[in-house]
Parts: structure tokens; C-alpha cells; sequence
């Protein structure tokens, strides 16, 4: 693999892991199946994978990406453990998804606007 690969593997990766990271936070929020994938495409759109080169799995305590075509499949596997209700949160989620369109952010500009969302306090306690 030449370093133009390399480095386009390392973007396409981290752009997974963002993605993921993202859904864990609607997961772990108590967001509706429907939300999350619709807010995860939605990241993605921004992000740049095609759509239709895009495979989302939501479950409640697994989330897999994987984007492949006709040479390459790449999977991010992520677990989700925390469950709570937290609408704050998913509330956050959705905006900076539309932010980060419209605005055209970074790649670190969305992950450090994600690193806050994640860190913001619970209204509602943990469920075991």
C-alpha cells in the first residue's frame, strides 16, 4: 500500500470511529433505532462515505459500520454499555449533525463538539 492509501485508510477509519462514536452516545441515551440510524446517515452524509456503500447495524449493546465496495470492506465494531435516558444528549446529537453540514466542519472541529456532548451531565440515572 502506498502512503496515499495508507493515509486515505487512516481518514476512512477515523471517520468510523466518529460515526460510531456518535451512535454510541444515541444508544447509550435511550435514542429510538430509528433516530439513531437516521442521525448516524445523517453524520455520515458530512462525513463522505456513499450512502449506498454504507451498512449501519444498530443493536442495544452492539453497533457495527462497515463501508465497502467492489475492492475494499472495512467494519468498526462498537460496544454500547451504558444505557440511561438523557434527551439532552440526543437532543445535542441531531444539532450537531446539522451543524456540521451546514458549517463544513473539521474532522477535529466535530470530534471536540462530539467529546463535549459526551461529557455533558446526565438528567436522568443510569439504568443497570
Amino acid at each position: 500500500m502506498d502512503n496515499t492509501s495508507t493515509e486515505q485508510v487512516f481518514i476512512l477509519r477515523r471517520k468510523l470511529d466518529l460515526l460510531l462514536r456518535t451512535g454510541k452516545l444515541l444508544v447509550e441515551s435511550g435514542a429510538d433505532t430509528n433516530r439513531i440510524v437516521r442521525n448516524m446517515n445523517r453524520v455520515a452524509a458530512y462525513l463522505g462515505p456513499p450512502e449506498e456503500k454504507l451498512h449501519i447495524d444498530v443493536s442495544y449493546t452492539m453497533l457495527v459500520v462497515n463501508v465497502s465496495d467492489d475492492a475494499h470492506s472495512f467494519s468498526k465494531f462498537q460496544k454500547c454499555e451504558k444505557h440511561g435516558i438523557n434527551m439532552t444528549v440526543i437532543s445535542a446529537i441531531s444539532k450537531l449533525s446539522w451543524r456540521a453540514i451546514e458549517q463544513d466542519y473539521s474532522l477535529d472541529k466535530y470530534e471536540e463538539e462530539l467529546e463535549r456532548i459526551g461529557y455533558m451531565k446526565r438528567n436522568y440515572a443510569l439504568m443497570s
